[in-house]
């Protein structure tokens, strides 16, 4: 990936790639787009019980975990595994 990505792009998972957008809106045209170009990406943590109706039984509200709840409003994951070529994570940066 060298010369592909920024230097201040990093990731912890040797599954997926962290992206960080400065938006919600930038974001989701982002996932949109990746989709739509046959790139599967999901929101960072999907997860939080503020963010999922599925958690609204546990009676935590907006605010409950703000760290969390910016990353989940701005955070995107991207693939990354061996199985990816140069070619495919050279589209994948283009896209986002």
């Amino acid at each position: 990936m060298n010369g592909i990505l920024h230097d201040n792009w990093y990731a912890f998972s040797p599954h997926c790639y962290p992206v960080m957008y400065n938006d919600e809106k930038t974001r989701d045209s982002r996932l949109i787009g990746l989709e739509k170009g046959g790139v599967e990406a999901r929101k960072l943590f999907s997860c939080l019980p503020t963010q999922e109706k599925a958690y609204s039984l546990m009676g935590y509200e907006e605010g409950a975990f703000p760290i969390a709840e910016e990353i989940g409003r701005k955070g995107l994951f991207v693939p990354a595994h061996q199985d990816l070529t140069y070619d495919d994570i050279k589209l994948i940066c283009s896209m986002l």
